[in-house]
């Protein structure tokens, strides 16, 4: 069986697609003695992109698959992607990051300690300091989610790995949530609750380091992909308010704050322009579409 399959889930960025790309074959190119493999999942690319892959694929020393998937989502894209891995261990990485030197061998240590399936994430730093300081996790301990606390930014999707004996338990990603779906955001964090729900470990570790390049540096970008992450944050805790009374009290929590004009104004990021009003408000949105997507039956897009 294959040890390591790398998971890369791609939309019209060639531009930058091939640092990433030949950081990774590089990577797997390094380690003859494991088996790998890079499985690329282009996601209804217009861009350069399928020539790219192509000729990745063709040139790289290593197993390059690349999966089409027409359907929107990265949850659609990342459900065709866990469908064609044939790794022991699945290494999921954005298309605008790097590993760090050893990341490999970080992953294989870990999991090589590991008693039961350890569903696991690492450090995510800025790749160019001139973006700004968003989507990263750099603490310098490693914790485990525990009961009781709230799933979202323990593991971040853009550095997950996950052992094939949990997706096999767990099932797909919830295609109704993620970039180009209708909830937007929180793909991963639903993943990693529903994990730890299925009783596996979830855990954050200082090392296995990637390096993210994600481009943004004006305030504008940032304030409106934070929306998009409390809006997704507002529906994963719709989805599971019935069953678990953290979710329940977080949304209630939020409602009752969203009638208070004076916390309505408070400032939450003063450097990306941000009100606690407009996290309440992208909140219950997100909820909001939540129920609504149940009450209907409505599929994802």
């Amino acid at each position: 069986m294959t040890e390591i399959s790398i998971l890369v889930c791609t939309r019209n960025r060639a531009a930058s697609l091939r640092r990433t790309l030949d950081a990774l074959v590089a990577a797997l190119a390094e380690r003859p003695a494991v088996t790998g493999e890079l499985v690329v999942v282009d996601n209804g690319s217009t861009d350069a992109t399928p020539a790219l892959l192509r000729e990745v694929a063709s040139a790289a020393p290593v197993p390059v698959r690349v999966v089409e998937e027409s359907r929107p989502g990265l949850a659609v894209a990342r459900n065709a992607g866990l469908r064609a891995c044939q790794g022991r261990l699945i290494v999921m990485m954005d298309d605008d990051c790097i590993p760090a030197p050893g990341y490999l061998d970080d992953v294989l240590r870990h999991a090589a300690a590991d008693a039961a399936p350890v569903l696991r994430g690492g450090r995510v730093v800025l790749g160019d300091p001139q973006d700004l300081r968003f989507t990263v996790k750099d603490h310098d301990h490693a914790h485990r989610l525990q009961p009781g606390g709230h799933p979202a930014m323990v593991v971040l999707g853009c550095n997950m790995v996950l052992p094939r004996a949990i997706v096999d338990a767990v099932g797909p990603f919830d295609e109704r949530f993620g970039a180009g779906a209708p909830l937007l955001a929180a793909e991963d964090t639903d993943y990693v609750y529903r994990t730890f729900r299925a009783g596996f470990a979830v855990e954050y570790v200082p090392d296995m380091t990637v390096l993210h390049f994600h481009g943004r540096r004006r305030k504008e970008e940032i304030a409106e992909l934070e929306r998009r992450y409390v809006f997704g944050n507002g529906a994963f805790n719709a989805k599971w308010a019935f069953r678990d009374m953290k979710m329940a009290r977080d949304l209630l929590w939020t409602l009752r704050q969203s009638v208070n004009p004076w916390r309505r104004r408070v400032v939450l990021r003063a450097e990306y322009d941000l009100t606690w009003g407009d996290t309440l408000d992208q909140t219950l949105r997100g909820a909001a579409e939540t129920y609504h997507m149940a009450l209907h039956h409505l599929k994802p897009r």
